[in-house]
């Protein structure tokens, strides 16, 4: 046995010390109870699966990988000239000149003119008589708006012939499959935690969370493939956001000039067009982006105050941070901070429409565990695995967009 001598003190150098962590016979003084592990952030986070789950089109059961879908657009009235038109020239070339048909008419409203078509077209050629309808005769540019009119008839004409639309180009989208596993030592399983951590439990929860933050990257960025493989047979991998969002995108590169309210109003406005829009859109934006837009909303007064009188409210559904702008117009979009998912692309946002968004899953191959994976040999070990399906099919594009850029934080912490 060590002999001490003198005043025994809690910061004396000896085995008593409170500041040796190694000492059996002090107890280490927890700070309310040793359950109490408290978490920096919450691992559930995954926004855009519960944002998913929760659309008039989700919980689908799918019974085939592929699957498609068409959305088309209605028949234009309008086109525009292909190249320039010089005054007295018998013929003008339309980018649509298909809505055209002998007898149709055509009105040039920038220049005032108004003109015949003589016979039906059979490529972006049409041939038009100008002194049946009279009026101005002047040279026109190109891109200048050309309008159809109505198809005249005389006394004892027969009905034009006119032209209709055909479905648009079908879409196709692939259900994709994805899991992982874990394995625990049934020493481990069975011995006594003063915290969760460590337990079957919480490895499960681990599990669970780690595959839903990595569905929902492939959500954001995958891009459709398939391929056959000698031992594991077909895959199937869909596309996500981005590959399917291509027709509304503001960059605004690096420059916060660039993040101005017009530069924003522009860009939402025509997502609200189609007759297949959602009333409201949902904007799932990085911190830069958050930050950068409600600055640019606030300052023009296009923020809504939440019932408290605040810029932000927490919404609990999403479990994100949240701010709601209208456009010059009058539309709504709901700002949600995505936090982690966009972390280092923070100056990225989706804005998505609840109405054109489609998720599921393959039948019976939703989210599941699969327990007890171990083989037969494996007599000290646990092995059990989570399983998911999904596919998330964007119909109208015209809708939703891809915002990238703005300004950048001073100090990368």
């Amino acid at each position: 046995m060590d002999r001490a001598t003198g005043t025994i003190l809690t910061t004396s150098p000896s085995d008593l010390s409170v500041f040796d962590l190694d000492n059996r016979f002090r107890a280490q003084l927890w700070e309310d109870s040793p359950e109490s592990v408290r978490m920096q952030q919450v691992e559930n986070d995954a926004q855009l699966i519960t944002f998913m789950n929760k659309l008039p089109r989700a919980n689908r059961d799918w019974t085939n990988p592929i699957m498609r879908y068409s959305i088309d657009t209605r028949l234009e009235s309008d086109t525009t000239l292909e190249s320039a038109y010089t005054a007295a020239q018998d013929h003008v070339h339309l980018v649509d000149w298909e809505l055209v048909s002998a007898g149709s008419v055509i009105y040039l409203p920038e220049t005032g003119q108004q003109m015949y078509v003589d016979e039906t077209p059979t490529n972006s050629t049409v041939s038009v008589i100008l002194t049946k309808l009279g009026g101005v005769n002047v040279s026109a540019s190109t891109g200048d708006v050309v309008t159809i009119g109505a198809p005249y008839m005389g006394e004892l004409s027969e009905l034009r012939a006119s032209s209709t639309t055909t479905p648009g180009d079908p879409q196709f989208n692939y259900i994709t499959m994805a899991g992982n596993y874990f394995a625990i030592s049934k020493l481990q399983l069975n011995a006594l935690m003063t915290t969760n951590f460590g337990t079957l439990p919480k490895e499960m929860e681990n599990i669970k969370f780690q595959i839903l933050q990595q569905v929902q990257a492939s959500l954001l960025f995958a891009t459709r493939s398939t391929w056959s493989d000698a031992t594991e047979k077909q895959f199937y991998v869909g596309n996500g956001l981005m590959a399917q969002l291509q027709t509304n995108t503001l960059n605004l590169g690096a420059l916060g000039h660039n993040a101005t309210w017009p530069n924003f109003n522009d860009f939402l406005e025509p997502m609200f067009e189609s007759s297949l829009s959602a009333m409201k859109k949902d904007a799932f934006v990085g911190p830069s982006l958050f930050r950068d837009l409600l600055n640019t909303a606030r300052t023009i007064g296009r923020v809504e105050l939440n019932p408290e009188g605040k810029t932000t409210y927490f919404s609990p559904d999403l479990g994100s941070l949240t701010y709601d702008i209208t456009t010059d117009s009058g539309h709504r979009v709901s700002v949600h901070e995505e936090k982690w998912s966009l972390k280092n692309l923070p100056d990225w946002g989706f804005v998505l429409d609840s109405n054109n968004l489609g998720a599921g899953q393959y039948k019976g191959l939703g989210p599941q565990w699969f327990m007890d994976l171990q083989s037969r040999s494996e007599v000290m070990k646990v092995k059990h695995g989570f399983f998911m399906s999904w596919a998330l099919n964007v119909f109208d594009d015209t809708t939703m967009g891809i915002i990238r850029g703005g300004t950048q934080t001073i100090i990368n912490r």
